[in-house]
């Protein structure tokens, strides 16, 4: 679970059919095995002070197999340093001083087989983008000081492709 301080809501990531079955509807994950491929079902919102509890993705807008592999939202920025929450404990953090404002959206990554895509969606999951679809070979960073998102591939030949995505 994920607290979100300025609009007070709490994400919890929702665990696949198989997962479930196991360990109930959801999971913290502590530790786990380093190839241990962790997928989720859905992201639910609880807007607290509205007793409101929402789906970020609603029915059919994920493909069938399609599963949340992560998500990240910026928390806050202190002495200049980023600090975001996420479930894989990614920390985009630069050795500059961040002098922006938090960005007000959501990323979530989700996958189909070796395909993944990368949504950006408001707080709440009404306003959902895909910003970019990638093969599992492929890799993502967030640069916090220049507020992008670099994608990293390669062509055919073996020759390192970068992306940059407006963050």
């Amino acid at each position: 679970m994920h607290y979100e301080r300025q609009y007070n809501l709490l994400y919890v990531l929702e665990q696949n059919e198989k997962a479930a079955e196991n360990k109930g509807i959801m999971r913290a994950i502590s530790t786990s095995p380093k190839n241990f491929e962790i997928s989720y079902r859905n992201i639910l919102v609880y807007d607290i002070p509205k007793d409101l509890l929402l789906p970020i993705f609603k029915d059919g807008e994920l493909k069938k197999d399609e599963t949340v592999h992560q998500m990240l939202f910026e928390r806050n920025i202190e002495n200049g340093q980023l600090f975001c929450e996420s479930n894989l404990n990614i920390t985009p953090l630069n050795n500059f001083q961040i002098q922006r404002e938090l960005n007000e959206n959501l990323l979530i990554e989700t996958r189909i087989g070796n395909k993944h895509k990368l949504w950006t969606s408001d707080k709440w999951g009404f306003e959902k983008h895909i910003i970019a679809e990638f093969d599992k070979d492929s890799y993502w960073h967030l640069d916090a000081f220049n507020a992008v998102l670099h994608l990293f591939s390669q062509d055919s030949s073996g020759k390192l492709l970068i992306k940059n995505l407006e963050w």
